[in-house]
């Protein structure tokens, strides 16, 4: 399983030329996985990436969920 985690001021999904989804300040994350992943692993990105402090506190410091 491999999973890469990009801060974007604004995404959006397009099927076909038409928006499925968007998203303003946030995290876009891109996963992949197989057949041989157990489900200890996805639990384990998901505690990892929802514990992520990337978003700028009041001091500009990244220091935020």
């Amino acid at each position: 399983m491999k999973i890469v985690v990009q801060r974007v001021k604004h995404a959006k999904l397009e099927i076909d030329n038409q928006i499925y989804s968007q998203i303003r300040h946030g995290l876009v994350c891109f996963v992949g996985f197989t057949d041989g992943d157990q489900d200890v692993n996805m639990d384990w990105f998901v505690n990892k990436v929802s514990g992520l402090r990337v978003f700028e506190d009041e001091n500009q410091k990244m220091n935020l969920k």
